[in-house]
């Protein structure tokens, strides 16, 4: 099964008043750290981006960029973007400002997907973690459909039409 891991690079970051991609930890951007860390995980990585020039200057070798098909349509829109681009049977989302993302929870959450098209952490404090997830190539039609809806949030415009297995953060954890 070909999995492609997704750095979800593409958002307007305008809570953060500055492009959290291109923000510096040190003295390298935030993409550049995660692409190292998640490059080799799975089966390939992927760039998930609004306009490739933004980051033309990183020297992301190894790394597919790919711009949206719908400027400004949020995370959803990306991914319907990545899987028409890159043919896999999965895909697993990393958003941009996860800098402490782990490699090992993500095999937790592919190991417990089983069937279902999507496999995500609930978090302590209820919340879903839409963008540290695992994606089946299924929900392909399904997110295109809830787009066409005018839909853009995972939560309410996809997971209500497909197959969602939730694993709670200490589950998680304990994965490890």
């Amino acid at each position: 099964m070909k999995t492609v891991a997704v750095l979800m690079a593409g958002g307007k970051s305008s809570r953060m008043g500055s492009d959290k991609a291109l923000m510096s930890i040190g003295s390298r951007p935030l993409v550049s750290i995660l692409a190292e860390r998640w490059q080799g995980v799975f089966d390939a990585l992927a760039l998930s981006v609004d306009h490739t020039k933004r980051f033309a200057h990183l020297g992301l070798d190894g790394i597919q960029m790919v711009e949206d098909a719908r400027p400004g349509g949020g995370p959803m829109a990306g991914l319907e973007t990545i899987m028409g681009a890159i043919p896999a049977d999965r895909y697993f989302l990393i958003a941009v400002d996860l800098p402490f993302s782990s490699p090992s929870l993500a095999h937790v959450i592919c190991k417990e997907i089983g069937n279902s098209d999507v496999c995500l952490i609930r978090r302590r404090n209820g919340r879903l973690e839409p963008l540290f997830a695992l994606y089946s190539r299924r929900c392909f039609p399904h997110i295109a459909a809830s787009l066409g809806r005018g839909e853009r949030s995972f939560q309410h415009g996809l997971f209500p039409h497909i197959s969602v297995r939730e694993i709670t953060e200490d589950r998680g954890e304990r994965g490890l």
